[in-house]
């Protein structure tokens, strides 16, 4: 969001309804708006953020082949060091 909530522009439910267009016009041109029935928040009317695709997980048994080899199997599990740090002898 470009502007703080602090400098965002209001605007009323019969501003919204008579003049939708050009708040959908000031909203598409990056202007963020705060929605107000009286002194109540409504909501708060932001241009849309496109998103991005989710990066893919690393192979990590791959990193540890490559790292120690096809023989390296930890003496200890993960599993093992959790229960140990919170007293599960």
């Amino acid at each position: 969001m470009s502007d703080t909530m602090s400098d965002m522009k209001d605007i009323n439910t019969r501003e919204l309804q008579k003049h939708t267009r050009e708040v959908r016009e000031r909203v598409a041109a990056g202007e963020s708006l705060r929605w107000v029935m009286g002194e109540e928040t409504v909501a708060y009317i932001t241009p849309a953020q496109e998103t991005k695709e989710p990066q893919p997980w690393p192979d990590l048994m791959a990193r540890l082949k490559d790292i120690y080899g096809d023989d390296h199997r930890p003496e200890v599990t993960g599993q093992e060091i959790i229960e140990e740090g919170r007293g599960h002898h």
